[in-house]
């Protein structure tokens, strides 16, 4: 059970990294989504607005995901939408992810397996992270 909700937050982000949302260039011109990993993500997606209480839910034939929630406010304000798709990208590998957090990164070099190392050097932009919860991947990925 999270104890946080920054907590919360970060395995949801885990639970959905693993899910295999590889696009398969041979039918993104015809299908959108273009796997079925990422309408499972879709589904999940889904099922956790259903799970917050939110009913009215669609989720049409391109993987677009809609939740209302009706104000509970007496009088007119402006809405809110948080939105997000599944992507089309297949120049990047979106499969076999194995998440890892940092809890406290330190500002040295991450290694992520045997052949890669994650360097400073050449990702300064680490360093603003330094002392924050970082998540990395093992630099691998399992063959689509």
């Amino acid at each position: 059970m999270p104890n946080t909700f920054a907590d919360a937050i970060l395995n949801r982000f885990l639970r959905y990294a693993v899910i295999d949302t590889m696009s398969d260039d041979k039918k993104v011109g015809e299908r959108h989504p273009s796997t079925d990993g990422q309408w499972d993500l879709l589904r999940l997606l889904e099922q956790e607005l259903r799970d917050l209480g939110i009913e009215d839910i669609q989720v049409d034939e391109h993987g677009v995901v809609i939740g209302r929630l009706p104000s509970n406010i007496d009088h007119d304000v402006p809405a809110v939408a948080f939105m997000a798709h599944v992507d089309t990208a297949d120049d990047v590998p979106g499969n076999g992810v194995k998440p890892r957090v940092i809890a406290s990164y330190d500002g040295n070099d991450i290694p992520l397996n045997e052949e890669h190392t994650l360097k400073v050097e050449d990702n300064p932009e680490l360093l603003r992270y330094k002392g924050e919860t970082v998540i990395v991947t093992d630099g691998k990925h399992t063959p689509g």
